[in-house]
């Protein structure tokens, strides 16, 4: 009888193991569906932190307003941000300034430049979203803004102590791209490969892509290298030329693979999402073309588009309508059928964000922040699923860029803060 009992309990025991290993093994399985239904991780932003950066310390109020000093880029690693600020005056004069600061502190580690910089609104992005940051080697690469009558240069800094590692002095205001580990630069019309660790050329062309004229590889930012490939617009014939870097140390003349006639003026940057590329256009607020078959496979006409990326997320592509309403859409990113909309009524002032299946977009109204108009900001936090809006928060000024990091939300304004905000629980 005894032997039978244990025999029981053991039985017992062993399907209530099993049971909980199937529970988990079925929670592994559906992670991505049990997060849908979960509560949203980030909450109402709530601040606890205000930094001012550097150039605007020991200056009256109305000198910094004057100026619109501000971070542009900026990169958050730990207690430290590594950051490339500027002005927009006035009266014109414009500066950059690239340095670290201590986060807890809120003490400069350390600067380079400034460079007085002439720029307008496209190139205003182009310019300063050039800054990376690999973290494992401590380094930092960076393009000074070409000052009006100065030589510039690509730098690689040690991130820890602002030391130039190496330097290259630049034609033109350049653009930095890697793709995967490897490290190219577009200056003027040369293309180059560097080394990251010496600055050395390990390839180096003139792209005149014959027969057509380009002012520029980096010509308003409209050169992108994507998973192997280089794109690069034409202005003047309204044309997209894709290049496989693999192929053009064996064409060197003409290495065009692909010439894509858009008819149309580029706004944004390019999206890839499996042989799909999509972009927005000043009539057209979205276009998809498949690159297979090198035809439109459909587009949005109902507004136009925006400098900003669009976002891939799951079987929709997400963008932003500037000119009808000023909406945010999801579209099926292989139909274009409308899957929801949200109207804003504003602009959008910085590339969109997903982060943990939640959305973040910054908006602003359109007085012209030049003018010295308050404008009024927002960043809202959306459910890409549905298009739910789960919070829309004021920001003190207007938004120029923001990150999602350790629950955290930066947002750099143009009052010449850095603001930091807990999004959690």
């Amino acid at each position: 009888m005894g032997d039978a009992n244990m025999a029981i309990n053991f039985k017992k025991r062993a399907l209530y193991i099993i049971s909980i290993m199937l529970v988990l093994l079925l929670i592994i399985v559906h992670l991505d569906l049990l997060k849908i239904y979960c509560k949203y991780t980030y909450y109402e932003p709530v601040l606890i932190k205000k930094i001012s950066i550097p150039y605007n310390k020991n200056k009256s109020i109305e000198k910094v307003f004057a100026e619109r000093h501000h971070i542009c880029s900026f990169i958050v690693d730990n207690d430290k941000i590594y950051a490339i600020s500027c002005t927009q005056r006035l009266n014109g004069g414009n500066r950059s300034l690239l340095f670290a600061l201590d986060m807890n502190s809120g003490k400069e580690i350390w600067r380079m430049w400034p460079t007085r910089i002439r720029f307008k609104g496209v190139d205003y992005i182009n310019y300063f979203s050039n800054l990376y940051f690999d973290k494992i080697n401590d380094r930092l690469f960076v393009l000074e803004p070409k000052p009006k009558e100065k030589p510039s240069y690509f730098y690689s800094i040690k991130a820890s102590t602002g030391e130039i590692i190496w330097k290259y002095p630049l034609s033109y205001n350049g653009k930095i791209f890697f793709d995967g580990d490897k490290l190219y630069l577009t200056d003027g019309s040369n293309f180059m490969k560097f080394d990251p660790d010496t600055g050395g050329i390990y390839e180096a062309y003139q792209m005149p892509f014959q027969p057509y004229r380009i002012y520029s590889l980096n010509n308003y930012g409209r050169t992108f290298i994507i998973d192997g490939k280089l794109f690069a617009y034409c202005e003047e014939e309204q044309e997209l030329l894709i290049v496989n870097l693999d192929d053009i140390s064996m064409n060197p003349i003409d290495p065009v693979t692909l010439r894509i006639k858009i008819n149309e003026y580029i706004l944004s940057s390019l999206v890839l999402d499996d042989n799909i590329l999509y972009f927005s256009t000043t009539d057209k607020a979205m276009i998809a073309w498949d690159l297979s078959k090198n035809k439109k496979l459909w587009e949005y006409t109902e507004g136009g588009g925006t400098y900003y990326s669009p976002i891939i997320y799951k079987n929709s592509v997400i963008f932003y309508d500037e000119r009808y309403g000023r909406s945010l859409i999801a579209a099926d990113k292989k139909t274009g059928e409308i899957r929801w909309d949200i109207e804003f009524n504003l602009d959008l002032s910085t590339s969109m964000v997903i982060e943990d299946q939640t959305l973040f977009i910054a908006i602003t109204d359109d007085k012209n922040p030049l003018a010295n108009l308050k404008v009024t900001s927002y960043i809202c936090a959306i459910n890409p699923n549905n298009g739910e809006v789960i919070w829309k928060f004021k920001a003190e000024d207007e938004i120029i860029s923001f990150k999602i990091l350790n629950d955290k939300l930066y947002c750099s304004c143009i009052d010449g803060y850095l603001y930091i905000y807990r999004i959690s629980n």
